[in-house]
């Protein structure tokens, strides 16, 4: 039996920032737990918190006081070293810039996260090829990013972040630098990613793009405003 069946659980979490002589509330005290499997969007005004949560649940920032554990382990407790091995062992980033590396190759871009890895794995390049061609890039393996459109960037963004198999997908406005057509793909990937059961947390200012999750969780002045569940 698992100890701790939530993917992510925040515990009255705060997180305060200091500017000159003023300290800013950014996150005031967030509750919140998301199961193994659940795709949630997480919205609200500008200055509610997202980015401040963002980057907590990526790893990439610590709370001021409060508790964050991902897959059972308490992030909060852990040395600077151990989180980024955490972070990039458990969590896949997608960003609304792509962030694809201008020289290499799409195949060479979705390998990227395995460059440092301590051991070398022989079976990389074949799980690469078939992540892209789960993202429908089997014929772009060696296209350079300026080949691609904005929308098979993002797809190979999508393949690179679940290179390492993570136990957590999170997109920060995947789709903000898209047409709509565009959109529709990347949102429709990310709904299918999700029903092969993985967990996907999707920041979004877009409410239209929020409504492709089940659940939906709104943030104002750093608080959980509402959380909602369909279906």
């Amino acid at each position: 039996m698992q100890l701790y069946p939530d993917m992510i659980e925040l515990s009255a979490v705060t997180r305060t920032y200091t500017m000159g002589d003023n300290e800013v509330h950014a996150l005031a005290g967030v509750d919140l737990r998301i199961d193994v499997g659940e795709y949630v969007a997480i919205t609200g005004p500008s200055g509610s918190g997202k980015s401040s949560l963002l980057n907590l649940l990526g790893c990439l920032d610590q709370p001021t006081s409060g508790s964050y554990r991902l897959d059972g382990e308490a992030v909060s407790q852990l040395d600077d070293e151990r989180v980024s091995e955490l972070r990039s062992r458990k969590i896949g980033f997608v960003f609304q810039s792509f962030f694809l590396l201008p020289r290499l190759t799409v195949l060479e871009n979705v390998l990227l996260p395995l460059r440092y890895a301590r051991e070398p794995d022989p079976q990389a390049p074949a799980r690469a090829r078939s992540l892209l061609d789960r993202v429908g890039l089997s014929d772009r393996l060696t296209h350079r990013p300026n080949e691609l459109s904005g929308g098979q960037q993002q797809r190979a963004a999508i393949a690179r972040a679940l290179i390492r198999a993570p136990c957590l997908l999170l997109a920060d406005e995947p789709t903000g630098n898209l047409d709509s057509k565009s959109s529709a793909d990347v949102l429709r990937l990310i709904g299918e990613l999700h029903a092969e059961g993985q967990t996907v947390v999707l920041v979004t200012h877009d409410a239209e793009v929020a409504a492709n999750a089940p659940r939906h969780v709104r943030l104002r002045d750093g608080l959980v405003e509402g959380d909602d569940r369909r279906g």
